[in-house]
């Protein structure tokens, strides 16, 4: 078996090879170079329908990449996402393809996939998802490391349609110990991409088992997190082995925040407008401390501190 312990990256391996190749397995090579984390949760026959090729293809491209057969092949993309793919690994790679272009082909990365989650993601799915938050009791928000945003993100949106959150963002036993207030009334939002966090799995595994539903915002629905969801929303963030932004899981929360909104819009507008009361009070009280304040610098007197 060749290959299998070479220490460049196997991504760069098919790079490498891919002006070799058959029409088909060229297919295959594409499709795992831009769904890394697709395809290390793919048997060779997803794959092959997927990229558009027959499955002995798809064992054929593992087996001349030197591994004994395509578990082989998809286990080494396992590990190559799970251990290879350091965040300073990661950094190195995104400046060895960036050069001086960095900010077009981060931005040109961004609007590709947010014009592929456009096309491809489900309507259904979507409704399907906002129907969860809107109709639970409590909404449990879980992100943890970079997802952190998505979840503080959608806890200010949510709650300014009177959507009652709760945001579980620590790790460790903090992590378990708010997630024991799930029960069957509530919905669960878990954000997690292909190194999704042990905690996230565990707890959407257990939010299920108390009867609530989840919506997940993730890779695809054949990664770790989607397969454990109800309900998953597609959002990848780019190449996986490299650097890459949060812009398109963003706006897939956000579209999710907005919906929720439009489907309550009276309470949301209630509240926003109870908000707009409540800052124009605000205003006055500043407005009356400031009148004050000159009075006593005119007076050059009082012994009230103001």
């Amino acid at each position: 078996m060749t290959g299998v312990n070479d220490e460049r990256s196997l991504l760069d391996r098919i790079r490498e090879r891919r002006a070799s190749l058959s029409t088909a397995q060229a297919q295959v090579a594409e499709f795992i170079l831009e769904n890394e984390a697709d395809a290390a949760f793919m048997s060779a026959g997803e794959l092959a329908v997927r990229a558009g090729v027959s499955e002995a293809t798809a064992i054929r491209f593992a087996q001349d990449l030197g591994y004994a057969g395509y578990p082989e092949f998809r286990e080494a993309v396992q590990r190559l996402l799970k251990e290879t793919l350091t965040p300073v690994v990661k950094l190195s790679r995104t400046a060895a393809h960036s050069g001086e272009g960095l900010l077009r082909r981060t931005v040109d990365v961004d609007i590709e996939i947010l014009n592929k989650v456009r096309s491809e993601m489900s309507e259904s799915a979507f409704e399907d998802a906002v129907q969860i938050v809107v109709t639970a009791r409590r909404v449990h928000i879980l992100a943890l490391g970079i997802s952190h945003s998505i979840a503080s993100f959608l806890d200010y949106r949510f709650s300014q349609s009177s959507i009652a959150v709760n945001r579980v963002t620590q790790s460790g036993r903090a992590f378990f110990e708010e997630l024991g207030r799930v029960d069957s009334d509530d919905a669960v939002v878990a954000a997690g991409f292909y190194r999704c966090a042990d905690e996230i799995l565990v707890g959407v595994e257990y939010a299920r088992e108390q009867g609530a539903k989840v919506v997940a915002i993730t890779d695809s629905v054949l990664s770790s997190l989607g397969r454990r969801a109800d309900v998953v929303l597609p959002a990848k963030r780019g190449p996986v082995e490299m650097l890459n932004s949060l812009a398109v899981p963003m706006a897939v929360a956000n579209a999710l925040a907005v919906g929720a909104a439009m489907r309550r819009n009276a309470p949301t507008a209630e509240r926003l407008e109870g908000v707009e009361l409540l800052f124009d009070r605000y205003l006055a009280y500043c407005g009356s401390r400031k009148a004050s304040r000159r009075l006593y610098r005119n007076n050059r007197g009082g012994g009230t501190d103001i």
